[in-house]
């Protein structure tokens, strides 16, 4: 396909990604000017100036990327991490690794994600990583000496130890159900029998 001169001058004013293809509207870019600069945002406009092409996000986000000669081309943002339950793994999270250690994250690079549990440093695969404290033998134990109400979340009324209201209870309320208490037993033993076939199938 022959171009005419001012269609090459288009297309050489065009912003591109790192990979050579052109910039559309729509796509997703990272700000690389101003307040937001590093912040990830959609092309809503393509437009030039001085001879090379701009971005700029909804007049509402204020982002933006203008051509530099140092760092010519528009940088697509970095992938979502996802971890075991396909939510997003950003720093600064708590994590539970998939043997039930607690770790904070650190950094995302191309290794995996980089964790700190206080002590000592470690790089994981994101799928050995969740967002959900895992199930063990000493969390039930904990969990079976607390008091029924404490055990299933409900709010304590303020200024008191002991007294609970129903706010934020998980349990049904049901007249005709099983009693709270029957409820936590039941909750006990089904995550007793999850974490002995848990073992069983290691």
């Amino acid at each position: 396909m022959a171009y005419t001169d001012m269609e090459r001058r288009i297309l050489d004013m065009w912003p591109k990604f790192e990979d050579g293809c052109y910039v559309q509207l729509g796509d997703k870019a990272v700000a690389n000017s101003g307040e937001n600069k590093g912040r990830e945002f959609i092309v809503r406009n393509i437009y030039f100036e001085n001879g090379h092409g701009k971005l700029k996000s909804s007049v509402s986000d204020g982002c933006y990327w203008n051509w530099k000669s140092a760092d010519p081309y528009v940088k697509r943002p970095a992938p979502k991490v996802l971890d075991a339950d396909g939510v997003e793994i950003k720093v600064g999270d708590t994590v539970w690794h998939e043997d039930g250690r607690e770790w904070l994250v650190e950094e995302l690079n191309r290794y995996g994600v980089r964790c700190f549990d206080g002590a000592k440093r470690r790089t994981f695969s994101s799928t050995f990583l969740t967002h959900n404290r895992p199930d063990s033998w000493g969390r039930l134990e904990e969990d079976a000496a607390k008091g029924v109400c404490e055990y299933a979340g409900a709010e304590r009324k303020p200024g008191t130890i002991n007294v609970y209201t129903c706010c934020g209870c998980r349990f049904d309320k049901d007249s005709d159900g099983p009693t709270c208490d029957k409820q936590m037993a039941h909750d006990l033993v089904s995550r007793a029998k999850a974490l002995a076939e848990k073992e069983a199938a290691r």
